[in-house]
């Protein structure tokens, strides 16, 4: 287990900010507090002087919790992305890093996949959430281990409490636009506190929350969210244990809203019956920019074989895409050859993203005849989340077939 000291210490930083805990846990239930007793919570008094600098006090919580401080993180300190994925920091270095972040006005992207965070973590970067209004971006989902492009899945350690500190700090924060708590088993309970979450929320614009173990109750309990929501853009829900009745009643809920922004719903592997295939192209004809995609049609005891036009409909490929992929075609490119190239073949992590900078300046340097306009808005064609995933190119590619 972690250092005993790490979450008290987080909290004393905070106060000395003269600024509400965000994320207590509700000591009106005692049974709940004791099931959830952690060695973190300790008592622990400490005096902070508040005008350390953002390392200074990186580096003392690093002391104070005995871990070493990752040299990355102090690099990355004064640019606007924070990248430790696979760095394995666990909760102590969360709560080391949350603490320091608390101040920061640069960092736009935080990025902490495959860090074994668990409740201890998850509720020091819910607190650091409250604080900070200049993070958009926050992923703490799985990451792709492997070598020779051979992937494999791993879950973060993310339960229940660990979820319901995230949902608390989502329902507060007016500025995270990108949330990805992905192939972590929230359950049923975990998206009742994220549909919670969703009815209030007013700034995110994509989440992620595919692969998380709950069924019909979950998918219930995030369509009643969506229900009330006006500002949620994309929504990943695939991949989960729910089917027909869930996704019935998520498109009717979506369909109920006049004012929802949804206009992207993922929901791989995920089976449809003839209720859901008609309440789907009910919403396709009243919102013509809406897109779904989705697993299984099954109509009857067979599956159905022929989808209604309206949901068949490809629409047509853009000029800019058209060039793009004919650009790669005359260089005798496949796409992963184009990606190896402007990541330098930077696949010691498996980084199959770019980001809008990274992914311009490429191409540019590639002599790709486009002028940056141009490139700019391919990358808004390819973009969900603000990167550029090697997965979304392979998809626009089947698209246009």
């Amino acid at each position: 287990m972690d250092s005993p000291v790490a979450i008290e210490k987080s909290e004393n930083f905070s106060k000395t900010q003269n600024k509400e805990i965000l994320l207590e846990i509700n000591n009106d239930d005692e049974s709940d507090s004791e099931e959830y007793d952690t060695d973190l919570e300790e008592n622990f008094k400490e005096e902070k002087d508040v005008h350390k600098t953002q390392e200074e006090v990186y580096l003392h919580m690093c002391k104070q919790l005995d871990i070493p401080p990752v040299n990355r993180f102090l690099r990355e300190l004064c640019t606007d992305t924070v990248d430790l994925q696979h760095y394995g920091i666990g909760d102590n270095g969360v709560v080391a890093i949350s603490t320091a972040l608390a101040r920061n006005i640069t960092i736009t992207k935080l990025n902490l996949c495959d860090n074994s965070i668990s409740n201890a973590g998850s509720e020091a970067l819910s607190r650091m959430l409250k604080d900070n209004c200049f993070i958009t971006q926050l992923d703490v989902s799985e990451n792709r281990l492997g070598t020779k492009g051979v992937e494999r899945f791993c879950w973060n350690a993310i339960h229940l409490r660990g979820v319901a500190a995230i949902a608390k700090g989502l329902k507060a924060n007016r500025f995270l636009k990108n949330l990805n708590i992905s192939r972590n088993s929230i359950l049923n309970e975990g998206a009742t506190e994220i549909g919670e979450a969703l009815a209030i929320n007013k700034s995110l614009r994509v989440l992620d929350i595919s692969n998380c173990g709950f069924n019909e109750i979950g998918a219930e309990a995030i369509s009643d969210g969506l229900s009330n929501n006006t500002t949620l853009h994309t929504l990943k829900i695939g991949r989960n244990l729910f089917h027909d009745y869930g996704v019935h009643k998520l498109l009717k809920e979506i369909r109920k809203n006049t004012s929802s922004a949804l206009k992207q719903l993922y929901m791989d592997d995920t089976t449809l019956d003839h209720a859901c295939v008609r309440e789907l192209e009910m919403l396709t004809q009243e919102r013509p920019g809406f897109t779904c995609l989705w697993g299984t049609v099954v109509k009857g005891g067979g599956l159905v074989t022929t989808v209604p036009a309206s949901l068949r409909r490809t629409p047509k490929t853009p000029l800019v895409v058209q060039k793009f992929l004919s650009f790669v075609s005359s260089r005798g490119w496949r796409l992963i050859d184009l990606f190896r190239i402007i990541t330098r073949n930077d696949f010691s992590a498996l980084r199959m993203t770019l980001d809008r900078e990274r992914f311009v300046q490429g191409l540019l340097k590639l002599e790709f005849r486009l002028k940056k306009v141009q490139l700019d808005e391919l990358f808004d064609i390819l973009d969900v989340d603000e990167v550029v995933r090697f997965q979304e190119f392979v998809a626009m590619k089947q698209q246009t077939r």
